[in-house]
């Protein structure tokens, strides 16, 4: 029995499982239950130890996608230099020295501010800024 028979079996499962039992990464736990599918093909087991590695193969990709997705996620929420701030009238939080954190823009060359209370392009000396958080969605309403 080859790797092909194993992938065209017949039932819900084997049909499910055959786009994802070659993958473009493979996992150790994955190659050691195809190898052993392999190694004793007229075994009972052979047809789900070969499925079984596909699942493992595709879970690890996953796994792999959502650690990457994550990394960046908390990359977008780090405190950045203030140098490094977009200066195309994007709202940011910005951070200043006396560790107070703001709304502001650049608008020319002047960063505005405000902090609820006051506001304006004088009284701080900002040192980070982070994007601002997406807006929350409501289910109830259609976007925009």
């Amino acid at each position: 029995m080859s790797e092909k028979d194993l992938v065209q079996t017949d039932g819900p499962l084997a049909t499910q499982m055959s786009g994802h039992l070659k993958t473009e990464y493979s996992g150790p736990h994955g190659d050691f239950l195809k190898r052993r599918a392999l190694e004793h093909p007229e075994s009972p087991l052979s047809r789900e130890l070969m499925m079984a590695s596909g699942w493992v193969n595709r879970l690890n990709v996953e796994i792999s996608t959502l650690l990457s997705e994550n990394e960046r996620l908390k990359e977008a929420q780090q405190w950045r230099p203030i140098e490094t701030a977009p200066k195309d009238q994007t709202y940011i939080l910005i951070y200043n020295d006396c560790e107070s954190i703001y709304v502001g823009q650049w608008i020319g060359d002047e960063l505005q501010w405000s902090n609820g209370d006051v506001c304006g392009p004088d009284y701080i000396n900002p040192t980070y800024w982070m994007p601002l958080p997406a807006p929350p969605v409501d289910p109830t309403k259609e976007p925009r």
